[in-house]
């Protein structure tokens, strides 16, 4: 067994010594102090993605009265629920999430809560990503959902970018009313 120690350098030059070279007077006058650095830490280091819900607004395509509203579902209590008005409107319903100030922004993904009462889910639900523009950046296929329960934990691809998240839900449960408990929505907070 051979333990090999190096030695330290002899210099207290850097072993790549043409990356500090020496600036000449002309350059040195024609540059201020602090101006040779290109990116700052910020520049280097992306904000956290973090739950930004509270960034947006909430609409739907239909509420089942004052007491089930789409402000239920960010409202960060799982047992309160928004609920839809069933299927006097067809069966489907449209959750939307939108960031309120109008930008867009890096979005992850999001998650939702099954209605807390139970049996007034959905079957399927399709989850598209609109920017500021109108023009839809990312649309899942239809999702079965497993006991008609709207409990999605989905992750946008990589670089999704935008302002409005929507939610379509499809085939309601019981014909008087559908819904889900809560949605987060994750990002980058915009600046």
């Amino acid at each position: 067994f051979f333990l090999m120690i190096r030695r330290p350098p002899r210099s207290t030059l850097f072993p790549y010594p043409t990356l500090f070279r020496s600036v000449t007077t002309a350059q040195a006058t024609s540059v201020p102090i602090g101006q040779f650095c290109v990116a700052t830490l910020g520049d280097l280091v992306s904000p956290p993605v973090q739950n930004i819900t509270a960034l947006g607004f909430v609409t739907a395509s239909s509420e089942f009265d004052s007491t089930f509203v789409t402000g239920n579902a960010v409202d960060r209590v799982t047992n309160t629920n928004w609920y839809s008005n069933g299927r006097t409107g067809g069966d489907s319903e449209v959750f939307d999430w939108t960031i309120t100030n109008g930008s867009n922004t890096l979005l992850t993904g999001i998650e939702t809560d099954a209605e807390s009462m139970g049996g007034f889910g959905f079957k399927l639900a399709q989850v598209s990503v609109i920017n500021t523009a109108g023009e839809t950046v990312y649309m899942t296929e239809f999702i079965g959902l497993p006991g008609n329960r709207v409990d999605l934990d989905l992750s946008f691809p990589e670089g999704t970018v935008g302002n409005q998240v929507r939610i379509l839900l499809v085939d309601h449960e019981d014909a008087t009313c559908g819904g889900f408990a809560e949605l987060r929505v994750f990002g980058q907070p915009f600046g």
